[in-house]
């Protein structure tokens, strides 16, 4: 790609928006890389980039006013090369799932898989095939890294309503709970997690979660 002229347009970089964007796909444009290593300042490097920003929103306008494709750009330096990663905002809609939602969905999986006779334990590849969908994508993609972060904010809060739960079933307060939960041997529950566990590592488990968080062992909620 031949970068033109002030107030020129690039063909080829439109191009690629155009042939990207539309279906949801990110463009790594590669000519337009700003090497942190070719700068001595950060002030240098800083307005190199200000400059190729402004490059590439004014082509994105370009497509806007063609009708190419629709949607607010958002652009992303990848540290090391400097090469930018340039995709649509994704709007929220009423239709979409929240982040609780998403990891309850997750959870689910991880539930399932783990007692259905001839499922496979959710494995990481699993789970970012479930959050990217069916695209492959590049693992720092913004995109990626944003719904990494609203399913692990989901995760943490549908975990917090587990320790919740079991709060009001022992008797205990939340951070009692917790503590418990925290410092319990595992050892017992790991037996659980191979698929159809006998009578007597269920009844084991059972008693060693009951010692756990009998009220007798800390402070009672109120």
């Amino acid at each position: 790609m031949t970068i033109g002229a002030v107030g020129e347009y690039v063909q080829d970089l439109i191009d690629l928006l155009t042939e990207a964007i539309p279906t949801g796909r990110a463009v790594s444009a590669t000519a337009l890389a700003v090497d942190p290593t070719h700068f001595q300042t950060e002030r240098e490097l800083a307005s190199e980039r200000r400059c190729v920003d402004a490059l590439i929103r004014m082509h994105w306008d370009r497509c806007l006013d063609l009708e190419l494709f629709e949607g607010s750009c958002e652009i992303a330096f990848h540290p090391d090369p400097g090469v930018p990663q340039i995709y649509a905002s994704e709007l929220e809609t009423s239709g979409s799932y929240s982040a609780g939602e998403q990891a309850m969905e997750l959870l689910g999986a991880l539930i399932t898989d783990h007692w259905s006779p001839g499922e496979t334990p959710l494995a990481t590849e699993t789970w970012i095939t479930l959050i990217t969908g069916d695209e492959t994508i590049d693992t720092f993609d913004p995109r990626l890294l944003r719904q990494l972060a609203t399913v692990t904010r989901g995760l943490l809060e549908q975990s917090h309503y587990l320790i919740l739960c079991l709060a009001l079933l022992s008797g205990l307060s939340p951070d009692e709970a917790l503590r418990r939960f925290a410092l319990m041997d595992r050892g017992p529950l790991d037996q659980l997690l191979g698929q159809h566990p006998d009578d007597s590592t269920v009844v084991a488990a059972h008693a060693h979660v009951m010692a756990t968080f009998a009220r007798s062992d800390g402070p009672e909620r109120e």
